[in-house]
């Protein structure tokens, strides 16, 4: 290997170790790779910029705005709507919930396509009295099925195509993903819909749970009993999605006053994080804190205590008179992501509080609105709930819907129909994906039916940038001959067993996907199969397809794909939930896809 060979996979390895860490943002570290790799002369200045201008980034981006066009449409909602007033089994609303979410995925990125299920989801559990975390987990993963069925369906596609574009003048075609994602895809939602279904890791809070005198004890021993407790048995859907850190204020109704720290964690089922006693913390042996009148209390609770607190005017930007709450996860795209609960522009400009965080924030080190927002964490909006709808989609969040029915926007089918042209066009070969679609977003634009900057806003700019950056760090991959004496080794299989070469391409793009992202294994992948193609004289889009494959099988972990970090903070999942889940599904579309790829090489 070549000192221009060993510094590329230098860099690709330290590119993947600092994905994996997590502890920068994507986008930086790709566009630090794209700059080492300019100044050690591995990318010329004038490819620098290249990856904009890919038609692999164009499309994303294009497919991006369509598919924020059909979510605020209201017409997927609408459909729903009568959907589920027939369903009556849990089973049947995971098997709705999953054709669904895999059907849009094979015309949109999945991350739309979870957006739009999202409240459909929420709507369909009130109606059915199911908690969230049963149907969620299944949602996110048949986002993620249906995306490998066509070149559009998610990012790891589109970049295999065009590494072959690059490589050998004609990319895959628009549907031949299908081969391989169709049967996968059917296998793995067989799956979902007669295996067993997850519950979240924390245990669903009884209605009687965090009453005192639940466990035997003394029920009249504190006024907290007589004066905010009520029985919860009316609950139309038990929350099992974690505890809700919020703030609440030492008043008469809560019967707090006077009373030891710990005794109130134990009687009210909660742990006090931080007590502010007249604008200063109070730092002293958590069991000599007595709590004073107006004292306020940073604390996590289950969802029932929030909402007892609330209706008793305790919780710090609680709900007031004709207000109403609303729970909303912050997505990878929201303007939200990674500020201050207190300092979010949409929530100040619309007078809409954050009551409450929950899903998998950490630990709270100061007051609430100091904890910044994170991709998954579900914030409690309160306030009127015209305003509260505003804020929600200003801020890019995605509504859970407690309300019962999936909130629509204004029907608009023409969004539905211009993605549908954009799909025919790219898929019969009539127009490049890049322009067939730009095609339907200016038919879009110019009937009035998208307002094309505020779509361009609500793009996730982070995806488009990472992809752009490793574009010409990939090619210089291929380039420098590096990719060439990696895929040696994979030839010895090739020899013995093409379908062992199939699986070992496929297995390593699946074993790096949960811990980079699907964007940055295929990029890397993708050169090593086709210089592996070249060398074993095998098809290159068998290989290309097995690295797409593997590279979209992202079920173990709830932070290798965005829609597994956003349903963990949706329904309070933990890493353990997404092993026990995602290993069968691992398997079985790992299974289906080597099988074949291999009767088709």
């Amino acid at each position: 290997m070549t000192a221009e060979q060993g510094l590329i996979v230098a860099l690709l390895v330290a590119t993947l170790a600092a994905l994996a860490w997590g502890r920068w943002r994507t986008e930086l570290v790709a566009l630090s790779a794209l700059a080492a790799a300019l100044a050690t002369g591995l990318v010329a200045p004038d490819d620098a910029f290249a990856g904009l201008a890919d038609p692999a980034v164009i499309t994303v981006v294009e497919i991006l705005m369509l598919a924020g066009l059909l979510a605020r449409s209201g017409l997927v909602d609408r459909l729903a709507t009568p959907v589920l007033a027939r369903l009556r089994t849990e089973r049947q609303l995971v098997g709705m919930l999953c054709l669904g979410g895999a059907g849009l995925s094979m015309v949109m990125n999945n991350i739309g396509a979870l957006a739009i299920m999202l409240p459909v989801a929420y709507a369909g559990c009130r109606r059915q009295r199911l908690a969230p975390g049963r149907v969620l987990m299944a949602l996110s993963f048949a986002t993620l099925l249906g995306g490998m069925c066509s070149l559009i369906g998610t990012p790891p596609n589109l970049v295999v195509s065009a590494a072959k574009q690059e490589a050998l003048g004609a990319g895959i075609d628009f549907f031949a993903f299908a081969m391989v994602g169709g049967p996968a895809t059917l296998a793995g939602l067989a799956w979902l819909w007669l295996g067993r279904r997850p519950t979240a890791s924390r245990a669903a809070p009884d209605a009687d749970a965090d009453r005192p005198g639940a466990d035997g004890g003394d029920a009249g021993e504190t006024a907290w009993a007589g004066k905010v407790a009520q029985a919860d048995d009316d609950r139309p859907l038990r929350d099992d999605a974690g505890p809700v850190l919020f703030e609440a204020r030492v008043t008469p109704a809560t019967g707090w006053a006077g009373q030891r720290l710990p005794r109130v964690e134990a009687e009210a089922r909660m742990e006090i994080v931080h007590v502010v006693r007249q604008g200063l913390f109070v730092f002293q042996r958590r069991d000599t804190i007595r709590l004073e009148a107006d004292d306020i209390l940073v604390l996590r609770g289950p969802r029932p205590l929030f909402d007892r607190l609330a209706a008793a005017g305790a919780v710090i930007g609680g709900a007031g008179a004709g207000d109403t709450i609303v729970e909303a996860v912050v997505a990878p795209a929201s303007l939200a992501l990674g500020s201050p609960t207190a300092a979010v522009l949409a929530f100040e400009a619309r007078g809409v509080r954050v009551a409450g965080l929950r899903g998998g924030h950490p630990r709270a080190d100061a007051r609430l609105g100091d904890v910044r927002l994170s991709v998954g964490d579900v914030a409690v909006l309160a306030g009127p709930a015209h305003r509260v709808r505003a804020a929600v989609d200003d801020a890019g969040l995605l509504a859970l819907a407690h309300s019962g029915t999936p909130v629509a926007g204004p029907l608009d089918p023409l969004a539905a129909v211009a993605l549908l042209v954009g799909v025919l066009l790219a898929g019969f070969q009539i127009l490049a994906p890049e322009l067939a679609f730009g095609a339907a977003l200016l038919v879009a634009g110019l009937s009035g039916a998208a307002a094309l900057p505020d779509l361009i806003r609500r793009i996730d700019w982070r995806a488009v940038l990472m992809l752009a950056a490793l574009i010409p760090v990939a090619e210089a991959f291929e380039h420098t001959g590096a990719a060439a004496q990696l895929a040696r080794p994979l030839l010895a299989l090739a020899h013995a067993e093409p379908m062992l070469l199939i699986a070992g391409v496929w297995l390593i793009s699946a074993l790096i996907t949960p811990f980079v992202n699907n964007v940055a294994a295929a990029a890397i992948m993708a050169p090593v199969a086709l210089n592996a193609a070249q060398l074993g004289g095998t098809e290159p889009d068998i290989l290309l397809l097995a690295v797409a494959a593997g590279a979209s099988t992202d079920f173990l972990t709830p932070f290798g794909h965005h829609n597994n970090t956003i349903v963990m903070g949706a329904a309070g999942y933990r890493l353990r939930d997404f092993l026990v889940q995602g290993a069968p599904l691992t398997l079985i579309v790992g299974a289906t896809s080597i099988a074949i790829l291999s009767l088709a090489a």
